[in-house]
């Protein structure tokens, strides 16, 4: 350091030293001066003394007053030294002379010295204070961390197997099925009854297979995955609430989609209210404001046949339904020839679903033996639909939903399409944007441009991974009626 630095630090602390040291010199020295020096200054300087030659003598009283001054703080720093306590002092805990208790001399090792201290001087409510609020401190600190955690990895619902000790646990290292036929079999199917619409089975190009007209529940299974559950839940989590979205929707727009998706929830309206269906709904814990709905999935088994009869799954490791289970949806395999485009297709209704099941019954001499008997599966899943963009004419080539200002991706414009009107004439608009999407698409039947696939069931299409496959149901395909029993 400079010597120029070493000088200005010395004279900071003399400038804080010194009238530290001049006002403990005022509390200590007394009024009245005492020595003859003083007495003479004090005189001098009062006017009652004349000294002959003032200007010989001004030099010897400075002198004189330097000496008092330079013996104050001698004195004063030789009284501070005594009075400072010394590391002995420090040690053996001394007190102040004013007759304080003398501590131990034991050093304090811990928190157990400081605990059998108390309890030995008989302070048991210190001492059970001091402990209460370490348990206090540590519940704290651990409601703090599961509060955090659950903030990370979002619970599953309470009512699964993996779901009881959720709050304690932060691993989502489980993929298990349950089977909850006897719980569930006759909710589930009291909800297959509500939504099928046996006159609308085999119409349709998808359809026309049909031959059955309702269908028997014969098992119910439920999926539980850590991993798929955390995407799902995080992703409806960050899914728009509809009320914000709806309002940053053009007036037209928005009034035709509150218009229409009140209608859907009227539709659904049944199910909520039924006394089998409806509370078992409630259980599930789905989220309003966002949409959040129970839809039909249908996807081939092991053993599905194409048309022609031959079998295109002949394992369960290469059947769709068992992907979907392993790995989630996935709305990157759909067709962009889709009636609404390259998404995941859902619907509210049993029979659309069953139409994508897949058939299994053998075709001998080549002949369509029928559907009813056949055994199929499909998945009854949550599926966050938001803010959707309902329409009524197909949009073949989609692959995301408009914005919500109604704009479609532009390069829509030169899309082919196999059936239905070109988009240059769907009336659409078509632009490259900033503008926040939709979250889904609905075709609302019924549809205007007559388009094949469309029916008059209502289908739900995501492109985004937020669908989970919670619930695979089992059944068998009947005929319309019960076939009598023969006497």
């Amino acid at each position: 350091m400079h010597s120029s630095g070493m000088h200005s630090m010395y004279y900071r602390a003399m400038l804080v030293v010194i009238p530290l040291l001049s006002l403990v010199a005022c509390g200590v020295r007394p009024e009245t001066p005492t020595e003859p020096e003083e007495r003479v200054l004090n005189l001098v300087s009062s006017g009652h003394v004349h000294v002959a030659g003032l200007q010989h003598h001004k030099q010897e009283v400075a002198a004189l007053e330097k000496q008092l001054v330079a013996r104050d703080l001698s004195q004063l720093a030789g009284t501070a030294l005594m009075e400072m306590p010394t590391d002995a002092d420090i040690r053996a805990g001394e007190v102040n002379e004013n007759g304080k208790e003398m501590m131990s001399e034991k050093k304090c090792e811990g928190a157990m010295d400081v605990m059998t201290s108390l309890i030995n001087q008989e302070r048991h409510v210190e001492a059970f204070c001091k402990v209460g609020g370490c348990i206090a401190f540590l519940i704290a600190l651990i409601c703090v961390s599961i509060w955090i955690g659950m903030g990370v990895k979002p619970l599953p619902p309470r009512y699964w197997k993996n779901g009881k000790y959720c709050c304690c646990s932060f691993s989502n290292d489980f993929d298990d099925e349950f089977d909850v036929t006897e719980k569930l079999g006759p909710v589930v199917q009291r909800l297959v009854d509500m939504t099928n619409k046996p006159h609308l089975l085999g119409v349709g190009h998808d359809a026309s297979w049909q031959t059955h007209k309702r269908f028997k529940v014969t098992k119910v299974v439920r999926v539980e995955s850590g991993r798929h559950w955390n995407q799902y839940a995080t992703a409806l989590k960050v899914t728009p609430l509809y009320k914000d979205s709806l309002q940053e929707m053009p007036a037209a727009l928005r009034n035709d989609t509150d218009e229409r998706w009140k209608s859907i929830q009227s539709d659904h309206a049944e199910r909520w209210n039924d006394p089998v269906v409806g509370p078992f709904l409630k259980k599930l814990g789905l989220d309003h404001s966002r949409n959040e709905m129970m839809l039909f999935h249908g996807s081939p088994l092991a053993g599905a046949r194409n048309r022609k009869g031959e079998i295109i799954f002949p394992t369960e490791a290469q059947a769709p339904m068992n992907a979907i289970k392993k790995t989630g949806f996935d709305e990157r395999l759909g067709s962009a020839k889709g009636m609404l485009g390259s998404g995941t297709y859902f619907g509210d209704s049993i029979g659309k679903a069953d139409s994508y099941a897949g058939r299994y019954h053998e075709w001998p001499d080549g002949k369509d033996p029928g559907s009813v008997g056949e055994t199929a599966a499909m998945f009854l899943a949550r599926v966050a639909v938001g803010c959707p963009y309902i329409t009524t004419q197909s949009l073949e080539q989609l692959r995301r939903p408009p914005c919500l200002q109604g704009h479609f991706d532009s390069n829509l414009a030169a899309a082919e399409v196999s059936y239905g009107q070109p988009w240059s004439k769907k009336g659409l608009e078509m632009e490259v944007c900033e503008h926040c999407r939709c979250d889904a698409v609905i075709a609302d039947p019924p549809m205007t441009d007559e388009h094949p696939w469309a029916t008059e069931f209502r289908e739900f299409v995501l492109y985004e991974k937020r669908c989970y496959p919670e619930f695979l149901i089992y059944y068998e395909r009947l005929e319309a009626e019960e076939p009598s029993s023969k006497p």
